[in-house]
């Protein structure tokens, strides 16, 4: 069904309400959440969704500026 040759990973983008359907965005990786996990239930999946934001948002927090333009923006950490 998946082509795994490449490792899959998911962008979520917190608090932010708009129509970006088919634009292009940019993408910074700033950590690792948890690996690939088969879940037996809806329940199990929530859970994990749930547990998965809180660890982004810290790592979010956390984050330095990873460019000049970064700080400036705000984008992280600035």
């Amino acid at each position: 069904m998946f082509d795994n040759r490449r490792p899959p990973f998911e962008t979520v983008i917190f608090d932010f309400n708009e129509e970006i359907y088919g634009q292009t965005i940019q993408v910074a990786l700033v950590g690792h959440i948890r690996g690939r996990e088969v879940f037996s239930g809806l329940d199990g999946l929530i859970a994990a969704m749930e547990r998965d934001s809180r660890k982004a948002r810290a790592l979010i927090a956390e984050a330095k500026p990873i460019s000049p333009l970064d700080a400036r923006l705000g984008f992280v950490g600035g």
